[in-house]
């Protein structure tokens, strides 16, 4: 990594950090995600974040010698966010994928080596005198070490998130399980990291037989590539995608009915849930949660959640919002609600506030719940003051 190249290639790690940073924010504020990915994927982007760090210090010369005068284990200390990258990844994707999988403490059984990164730094370099450090560090020493086996250990820092990349991909095109549409189209773009993933283990490999000149050409591209796809996901905007319209349960006829029990029981449940849905309307209750929904209906929050996956081909969420939305439609027609505030239309529709009743209206609806207002009763502008 020399010369100008080398200098861009700063630059352009130093803007896959910054716009990182500025995806965790927006995911973190994107409402209609469901809670578990409303987590896992802004945790993503900051390791993804960390990933360029650990790459910026300990490859860039120009940094690397400032970092370590701060403190020696800057160049290295990022290492751990390689480990944990993969498995959040793909948790997000289960999250959004396969219904009721919360995380398990034998699922953050898979953080150990991340964990593990930092007995190993101190095993491999930071248990020796500060000169040792300098020279294993700064001048590259850590490789030609053999008790470090410091080359194993990068190969494992790019093996394992191609690893989960490929278990992310496995869960798209699970058989018997396809994904909702809107779902799918959220992480479409996410392959694009495992991609990157694959190259930099690629370039890696690589790199032990190709010139150096090479090699650091390869990685200066895969560079490019991740500054590329986060700007395209900035630009984009990370969102959940418009849910599909609310499916009405068809009666289960012998043409149509499963063969399966499972199947016909599933469909069974669905019904229950739609009746129920219709004539007790709990998703007025703001504070309506699937755990609460279920224990209402007597069931568990995973038949709840399969029956909606299954015959509605939506999530709890997108579900019980798609009631609400038509509520608040009705509620914006009514000729005696027209003093009504859009935030008292939200409230009285089971939205919890207003930012998240608009969002959700417009993703479903196409316009704001103003401009839904007006266009159905132009007449009724002046009292668009309470908005």
């Amino acid at each position: 990594m020399k010369s100008v190249l080398f200098n861009s290639h700063d630059i352009v790690l130093a803007l896959v950090i910054v716009l990182c940073f500025l995806l965790a924010f927006r995911v973190r504020s994107v409402k209609a995600l469901p809670r578990a990915a409303q987590r896992l994927l802004p945790a993503f982007f900051v390791l993804s974040a960390f990933v360029a760090i650990d790459t910026l210090l300990f490859w860039g010369d120009a940094i690397k010698f400032a970092a370590f005068e701060l403190s020696a284990w800057l160049p290295m200390i990022f290492s751990f966010a390689a480990f944990a990258v993969g498995p959040v990844l793909y948790w997000a994707f289960r999250s959004l994928l396969v219904a009721d999988k919360p995380l398990t403490p034998k699922d953050l059984l898979q953080l150990l080596p991340a964990l593990a990164t930092i007995p190993y730094l101190y095993w491999a370099c930071y248990q020796h005198p500060f000169e040792v450090q300098r020279e294993l560090v700064l001048n590259l020493a850590i490789f030609s070490d053999v008790n470090a086996h410091f080359m194993s250990f990068l190969t494992l820092k790019k093996l394992m998130p191609v690893i989960y990349g490929i278990l992310c991909i496995a869960l798209l095109f699970q058989p018997g399980a396809p994904p909702r549409e809107s779902d799918a189209r959220l992480l479409q773009p996410y392959v694009g990291f495992v991609f990157i993933w694959f190259w930099v283990l690629l370039t890696h490999l690589l790199g032990q037989w190709l010139p150096m000149a090479s090699s650091d050409l390869l990685g200066i591209f895969g560079n490019y590539m991740s500054l590329t796809l986060v700007s395209v996901l900035l630009l984009r905007g990370v969102a959940y995608p418009p849910p599909s319209s609310i499916a009405i349960v068809e009666p289960v006829t012998e043409e149509t009915a499963e063969t399966t029990e499972d199947n016909e029981e599933i469909s069974a449940l669905a019904e229950r849930i739609h009746k129920f849905i219709q004539t007790e309307k709990p998703y007025l209750n703001s504070r309506l949660t699937l755990e609460r929904f279920a224990g209402l209906l007597e069931m568990s929050p995973r038949q709840v959640s399969l029956a909606i996956n299954r015959c509605f081909e939506q999530n709890f969420h997108e579900y019980i919002n798609g009631f609400r939305v038509a509520e608040a439609k009705r509620l914006l027609h009514d000729d005696t609600c027209q003093d009504f505030s859009i935030l008292e239309i939200a409230q009285q529709s089971g939205f919890n506030s207003k930012a998240t009743f608009n969002r959700i209206f417009k993703l479903m609806a196409g316009v704001t719940p103003t401009a839904y207002r007006r266009e159905f009763s132009p007449e009724l502008s002046a009292h668009q003051h309470h908005c």
